[in-house]
């Protein structure tokens, strides 16, 4: 089977895929700063008073469940399900955002915050790697091999900019001046507050693009 031809859905099927995959990754992007688990959430719990060791732990458990898409590529491996492996993430994902948006929001305690945090880090840390190796597969099986790196560059020459924007916005989220010369004028935890209440509906716009991908399924399947 040629390059051209070894997926077997027709050329508009393959673009809503490379689109899709595209615009996952932009979303994806522009959501780093609570994405990417580390310094952002590290800073939050030493700002409401925990140790360094405290401090650590969400980017600590993201990388200790970082093997966790080996189980489920073990017990889950049915192309059937990959659409359902990556929505089902992303909802979790979204209501992870929520709960640390709503601690602050509603001002409970800091040791409530600080679970809520570390939990974050945890879903993450689960849910990313779950999310990746299924988007390559997705990638794989919807679409051509000539036309892959098609899709891999729109994805990776437009996403890194969303990752420009999203980084600018946490900057006038939490400094008075910010490169960009634009601050919202927030203080601590308000800036928090809406840092991770702005992730929320990326993720769900992520979730809808996900559920957006046109799979081929095997007529039989072990």
């Amino acid at each position: 089977v040629s390059t051209e031809h070894d997926c077997p859905l027709d050329a508009a099927r393959q673009s809503r895929n490379i689109v899709c995959f595209a615009g996952f990754w932009c979303v994806y992007y522009l959501a780093a700063p609570v994405s990417y688990v580390g310094i952002t959430h590290s800073n939050l719990l030493k700002e409401l008073g925990n140790s360094d060791t405290v401090a650590n732990l969400p980017h600590a458990v993201y990388q200790w469940l970082s093997a966790f898409p080996i189980l489920v590529a073990w017990f889950l491996p049915q192309p059937k399900l990959l659409k359902r492996l990556l929505v089902i993430p992303l909802l979790v994902m979204a209501s992870a955002c929520a709960a640390v948006a709503l601690t602050i929001g509603f001002g409970m305690s800091n040791s409530a915050v600080t679970f809520a945090v570390i939990a974050h880090g945890a879903i993450f840390g689960a849910s990313n790697g779950v999310l990746l190796t299924t988007l390559w597969e997705v990638l794989r099986r919807g679409v051509s091999t000539s036309r892959r790196g098609q899709a891999l560059g729109l994805t990776f020459g437009v996403g890194p900019l969303l990752a420009c924007v999203g980084s600018l916005a946490q900057q006038a989220l939490f400094s008075k001046t910010s490169i960009a010369g634009f601050s919202f004028g927030l203080t601590f935890p308000q800036n928090y507050l809406a840092l991770f209440a702005a992730a929320v509906p990326l993720m769900f716009l992520a979730a809808l693009l996900a559920a957006s991908f046109v799979v081929p399924l095997p007529q039989e399947e072990p």
